[in-house]
């Protein structure tokens, strides 16, 4: 079936913000001598940020839920907008090879709020954002991925997902589009139903086709 659609993560697959996410969660739990290690960071890499706020209460961060959440976010805000956000290799490029071929593309992230503010100029033109508080279940729910699609007016059959974690990885299988992995900070477990991809860097928009049309055969 044609490629009409690509459906990208944000964060990990788009751009490199998890190391700004490590900082402002490890930073906030110290605040509380709360433990909070990489390795906790880490387990949260494509979870949506409900999960991390109640991760961080339970650690021992003594704020109520908005007021983390918030405090969370403010201070992935503050750091975007003071030392920017760097792109993982190739994701830019091919965004815009993408585009060029007409091929429609859309975010679909669990992000949202002031940090999504602070991001939104560094951003590439989607024709579509798809924002983490927009669907009452996170990835790896299909839900978001049902939600831009239908927003495109794409069928999953003429659409493909990109992603780096465990989280998005099983919300693009439930969501039946193709499912293609780049790894990240996060680890996406061997499973045979995936096409992994090591790095964007030199993916053209014909392998994508390619890779859509086999999958889809299957």
């Amino acid at each position: 079936m044609e490629l009409r659609a690509v459906f990208w993560d944000l964060d990990g697959t788009l751009v490199d913000s998890e190391p700004h996410w490590f900082q402002a969660e490890m930073s906030l739990a110290a605040q509380f001598d709360a433990p909070w290690t990489v390795a906790d960071a880490l387990r949260m890499v494509g979870q949506p940020i409900a999960v991390t706020v109640r991760k961080l209460i339970d650690a021992g961060v003594r704020l109520p839920f908005e007021e983390l959440e918030s405090e969370l976010l403010s201070r992935m805000q503050r750091s975007i907008s003071q030392n920017g956000i760097e792109f993982r290799p190739g994701a830019r490029e091919l965004v815009s090879e993408l585009a060029a071929r007409g091929i429609a593309q859309a975010l679909v992230t669990m992000s949202y709020g002031p940090y999504m503010d602070a991001l939104s100029p560094w951003l590439p033109p989607f024709q579509h954002i798809q924002l983490g508080n927009s669907v009452e279940r996170g990835k790896p729910a299909p839900d978001i991925y049902l939600a831009a699609m239908g927003h495109l007016g794409m069928a999953p059959g003429e659409s493909l997902g990109i992603e780096d974690s465990v989280a998005g990885a099983g919300a693009i299988l439930a969501a039946g589009i193709t499912p293609v992995t780049v790894p990240g900070h996060g680890a996406v477990h061997d499973d045979p139903r995936l096409i992994r991809i090591e790095s964007l860097a030199g993916v053209t928009p014909d392998r994508l086709i390619t890779l859509h049309q086999g999958w889809q055969e299957r």
